[in-house]
This record gives structure tokens, C-alpha cells and sequence, in this order.
């Protein structure tokens, strides 16, 4: 599987404007729109450049903003089961943004996933199946401009934004740039998506061990680097295979997933966990230090305690579950290799396992 997925071509749209922009030909009238343009620019270049979901989005919504000159947007995605979800928004209150009963126009959200087709509506009151709406009323929209997110023929969401201004504030020339963003962001959110799927294991989302590999060679060469510690633990979930044997493979699957999410909450967000393989994860702790009374010790414990307090009868398991695991530091004046920090990290982990289990141990050798 590879690293990462090659990155989409950018439209032909920012290839036109981009040559535009560093024509030589002397400006003329529009002076302050080409500023404005090459902004735009700027901004659809920051989109396409992360594979970050979450950094993506915000991105969009930014650009949107902006080129709408707009007051408010949100941007919705698509879920598994294919309902919409509101994933970011700017300057809109929560409670104007439930799930179901949209307090903005749903007409225009409808219409544009019905037909697949970009809407700008300068002026509102012009268009009376939108301009009747209680929710239009009562926020005081004046004017809008809603996109398709869509991929091939795959609508991925919607891009959202209104204002209260004045049907003028905005032009059929910003509409053509906030269509042809949306566009792009709909093809940076396919390289992201597919990057996520490259990276990380299908069952609990964690990162998945060939990720994991890289990402420790990564921190290795970076903290040798900069002399730094980075710290490594290996995690097995004890007495797994009689909780498959016993209660079935699905409420396993149930336990594997509910353990990823207690561990994601139990780290910074600049650690990298992953599930190393079957009943075992792996968690990279950059700039710890690994002794049990230290930063990678604690952050073990809080999972292992986690773990033990959790009532997993909700998943359709009767028992309490435990965690053992093993921990190792890589020290500066002691380098090692991948290999080597996993040896030790693992030997600990069977000190842990053979000490009966449902602890964390400390590879406390003087290297």
C-alpha cells in the first residue's frame, strides 16, 4: 500500500489564473479584483496542499468567506449512512445548526443536491419558494451562494454562505470563483480521504502499523537529531482470544474499537497511535521521558486505569477488561534503531504480561 496517494491535478480554472496573474501585460481597470483573485489563489493552493481533513475544512471555509464576501457559511459532509452533517461553520450559533430542522434555507440546500448544480442568489426576495421561508425571515438573509462538494458524479456535501448585505455586495465574477473553489476542495477532499484510508487500520480509525513504522523512524531520526527522548509503548489487550471464543468476533471488534477510543483520549494530540496487529497497539510519544514515574509511564497508567474502570457490558461483554503494557525511552546518549526500541519496548511488555498482567512495566535498563 503506499504512503500516500499521488495529488490531484489542480483545475484548469487556477492553471488559467494563475497565468494571468503573472502576465506582464499592465493592469488596467479591476485593479483591486485581481488582488482579490490572487488571494484566491493563494488560498487554493493552501487547500491542495494537505492531506489533513480537519485542516482542509477549515481552509474551505475560510476561502469561502472570502470570496463570497459573504457574512456566514458552514460546509456539511456526507456520512456512512449518507446524511448530511454539519463538519465546520463560521459565525453561526450551534443552536441555528441542528441536523434536522436547518435554520437556514433548506430550499437552497435541497435544490443543490437535487441537481447537482451551484446556486447564487444575490438577491433573495427575488426568488419567493426561498424568501418565504420563516428561517430566511428571521435571520434576515439577503443573499447566498451554496455548492456542490462533488467528485465525478459523487456529491460529497455542500458549501454553504449568506449574508445580510445587500444583493450588491457580491458578483456573478465571485460566484464563478466560489464554484470553481468548491470544485477543488471537493478533489482535495478525495486525496484526503484516500490518504486516510492509506494510512490508517479500517476497524478502530487508529494509524495502521505500516504508518506507525514510518512515523517511528520519522520521530527516531528527529529526536536524535535534536538529542531529544521519544518514548514507545506496546499495548496487548489481555485474554483477548477467550473473549472472541467466548462472546464472538463482532463483540471483540466492539472491544478493539472502544479500547482505540479510550487511547486517543488518553494522549496528546502530537502522539501517534496505532493498532500494531490483531489484540495490540502501539503508541509513538515524542519528547518523553520513559521510566514509569515519567510523562510515557503516566500516560500508560491513565490507559491501563482507563481500561480497567470501563464497563464494556454495553457492547455485549460481561467482563472486565485489562490492558498490559510495555514502555521503553530512547535516551540521547544511548541512540538505537526501530528495531531495537520495539525489542525492548516488547520485552517489557512480557515482563508485564508474565507479572500477571493488567500493569505497565518500564524497560528501566541502563543502556
Amino acid at each position: 500500500m503506499p504512503d500516500q496517494p499521488p495529488k490531484p491535478p489542480e483545475s484548469a480554472f487556477f492553471h488559467g489564473l494563475e497565468d494571468a496573474l503573472s502576465s506582464p501585460a499592465p493592469v488596467q481597470a479591476g485593479t483591486r479584483h485581481l488582488e482579490h483573485l490572487r488571494r484566491i489563489l493563494d488560498v487554493s493552493k493552501a487547500i491542495i496542499s494537505t492531506l489533513s481533513q480537519d485542516v482542509l475544512l477549515e481552509r474551505v471555509m475560510d476561502a469561502m468567506l472570502e470570496v463570497s464576501q459573504a457574512e456566514r457559511g458552514f460546509l456539511m459532509l456526507k456520512d456512512a449512512n449518507g446524511h448530511l452533517q454539519v463538519v465546520t461553520a463560521r459565525r453561526m450559533h450551534r443552536e441555528n445548526l441542528p441536523p434536522e430542522e436547518f435554520r437556514v434555507s433548506n430550499s437552497i440546500v435541497e435544490r443543490v443536491l437535487s441537481t447537482h448544480e451551484p446556486l447564487y442568489l444575490p438577491n433573495v426576495s427575488t426568488d419567493e419558494s426561498i424568501s418565504r421561508q420563516s428561517s430566511v425571515v428571521e435571520l434576515g438573509i439577503r443573499s447566498a451562494m451554496c455548492a456542490p462538494l462533488r467528485f465525478r458524479d459523487h456529491v460529497k456535501g455542500v458549501v454553504y454562505v449568506d449574508s445580510h448585505a445587500p444583493g450588491d455586495a457580491s458578483t456573478q465574477e465571485d460566484f464563478e470563483v466560489f464554484r470553481s473553489l468548491a470544485d477543488q476542495a471537493a478533489i482535495a477532499l478525495e486525496n484526503a480521504e484516500l490518504y486516510t484510508r492509506a494510512v490508517t487500520d479500517p476497524l478502530t480509525t487508529l494509524y495502521n502499523r505500516s504508518y506507525f513504522q514510518r512515523r517511528l523512524d520519522e520521530e527516531l531520526d528527529r529526536a536524535r537529531r535534536y538529542a531529544r527522548r521519544l518514548s514507545l509503548l506496546l499495548v496487548d489487550v489481555d485474554h483477548f482470544k477467550q473473549i472472541n471464543d467466548t462472546f464472538g468476533h463482532q463483540v471483540g471488534d466492539r472491544v478493539l474499537i472502544r479500547v482505540a477510543q479510550l487511547m486517543r483520549a488518553a494522549i496528546r494530540a502530537a502522539d501517534v497511535p496505532a493498532r500494531y496487529g490483531g489484540d495490540e497497539f502501539a503508541l509513538i510519544l515524542p519528547e518523553t521521558d520513559g521510566e514509569a514515574t515519567g510523562s510515557a509511564g503516566v500516560v500508560a497508567e491513565r490507559l491501563r486505569k482507563a481500561v480497567a474502570n470501563e464497563e464494556f457490558a454495553p457492547l455485549g461483554l460481561t467482563q472486565k477488561m485489562s490492558l498490559s503494557i510495555g514502555l521503553t525511552t530512547l535516551k540521547p546518549e544511548t541512540p538505537a534503531t526501530s528495531f531495537e526500541l520495539l525489542e525492548r519496548a516488547d520485552r517489557a511488555l512480557y515482563e508485564a504480561k508474565r507479572g500477571g498482567r493488567n500493569r505497565s512495566v518500564s524497560d528501566t535498563r541502563r543502556y
